[in-house]
């Protein structure tokens, strides 16, 4: 990030490698924010779509986004993304620094997923003259944490709410789940912490009906009885 003839240019280089999930983008909003003065400057998102939502995306998100930069992600292939914008430079972007939300999307449900701060102007740091003391680092009385995390994605048939075993890749994600509960069933000093289930429809239908059918795949009683988990 620099400016350049009354100009802020923000560059950005960016792989994608992990495979996006057939109903979903991962949308980048890159941010010029002052927390001082509470001003921020936004510039184009960024669309990484599976091949559905870059359907969606030009039929239904670009007259929304003219300026966003939307870009289909092949499964197995890395993705790399090249991203330069500018805007006029204003006195208070000096004290600003650059920070790209992150969200995922299915249609127009865009749920945030963080924010990081990734670039600010240079400036002239003062220097500091330290001296070096040892000091005894006090005794660590912390708890140890280990993270276990687990995430499947199961595929239905078009229109269908009913998760069948062998359709598709579901074998698979199924066996993901078995494990992740096994993990918690074996082992008392795990503990679940959060559960997310989402639903999604492919872009085709109307809006109304595929917000029903993602509602269905997410509480359907049509489980057999050889998937139930507890």
């Amino acid at each position: 990030m620099a400016v350049v003839d009354s100009n802020v240019v923000v560059s950005l280089q960016l792989t994608a490698i992990q495979d996006i999930p057939f109903a979903q983008s991962v949308v980048i909003a890159p941010e010029l924010i002052d927390s001082l003065s509470m001003r921020k400057a936004e510039f184009p998102l960024i669309f990484i779509n599976s091949r559905n939502q870059q359907i969606y995306f030009e039929r239904d998100l670009k007259k929304e986004f003219p300026e966003a930069l939307a870009i289909q992600k092949k499964n197995g292939e890395d993705l790399h993304i090249n991203y330069l914008r500018t805007i006029k430079y204003e006195p208070w972007m000096r004290d600003a620094v650059l920070k790209v939300r992150k969200m995922s999307c299915a249609c127009k449900d865009f749920k945030d997923r963080g924010e990081e701060v990734v670039a600010s102007f240079e400036k002239e740091e003062p220097v500091i003259n330290l001296f070096p003391v040892y000091l005894l680092p006090p005794a660590d009385k912390s708890v140890k944490v280990r993270e276990e995390k687990g995430s499947a994605y199961l595929c239905f048939v078009v229109n269908k709410w009913d998760i069948l075993p062998n359709y598709m890749d579901n074998p698979t994600e199924l066996q993901k789940i078995h494990n992740s509960v096994n993990i918690v069933k074996n082992d008392s000093n795990v503990t679940i912490q959060k559960m997310v289930v989402e639903g999604y429809a492919s872009p085709e239908g109307s809006f109304s009906h595929n917000t029903m059918l993602s509602e269905k795949r997410t509480c359907t009683p049509s489980i057999p009885a050889a998937c139930r988990y507890g």
